[in-house]
Order: C-alpha cells, then sequence, then structure tokens
C-alpha cells in the first residue's frame, strides 16, 4: 500500500514538472484578449483623474472669483470711507484757516502792544 502511494505522490509531482514546463514555454503576445482589459484599465483611471482635476480647477475658480469679489468690496469701503476723511480734513483745514485769519489783526496788535512794552 506503501508503494501505490509514492507512485501516486511521483506521478503528481511529474505531473506538476509537465506543467512547469508546458507554462515556461507558453509566450504571451500584446495581442492575447487578456491584456487589452488591463490596457484599457490605464485610460479610465485617466478619465477619472481628467474629471477630478476638473472639479477641483472648477472650484477653485469659484472660491478665486469669490475672494476677489470680497477683496472689491472691502476696497470700495475702504475708498468710500478714505473719502469721507478728506472731506471732512478739506473742510477742517479750511474752518482753521478762516479762524487764524480772522485772529490775525488781534495777534497782530497784542504782538505790537508787547513789542511797545520795556522789558
Amino acid at each position: 500500500m506503501e508503494k501505490i502511494g509514492k507512485d501516486k505522490t511521483k506521478q503528481e509531482v511529474k505531473c506538476a514538472q509537465d506543467l512547469d514546463e508546458k507554462a515556461s514555454s507558453v509566450t504571451v503576445s500584446p495581442a492575447d484578449a487578456t491584456l487589452k482589459e488591463p490596457l484599457q484599465a490605464p485610460s479610465c483611471v485617466q478619465e477619472e483623474k481628467e474629471e477630478k482635476l476638473s472639479g477641483a480647477i472648477l472650484k477653485i475658480a469659484i472660491e478665486d472669483e469669490k475672494i476677489q469679489k470680497e477683496l472689491e468690496e472691502k476696497l470700495r469701503k475702504t475708498n468710500t470711507s478714505f473719502t469721507f476723511w478728506r472731506r471732512n480734513l478739506r473742510s477742517e483745514k479750511r474752518r482753521l484757516t478762516i479762524a487764524v485769519s480772522m485772529q490775525m489783526p488781534l495777534i497782530n496788535s497784542t504782538l505790537t502792544v508787547l513789542r511797545k512794552c520795556p522789558s
């Protein structure tokens, strides 16, 4: 009975060796149908990457436009505020110029009196 088991094992080993020899002698050509499918997969992956990239670019463009509008609004508000303060400063300058010019005769007469006083 042991002999039958050894013979069967020898046959299995021989069969496995024959399969290895046959497998090593088989060459796969690029035209083989099994290779066509994996070669197509990168194009699907490429399309998916392009779609993701397009989506990302679109999101960036929308975000950029939103930020641009916010900055333009802040600039408009700043310009409005600047214009307001510039007008107020001009007005205050005119008021002070008028006040000083009205006080000039009094200042001059005071200076004249002070010059005449003995030190």
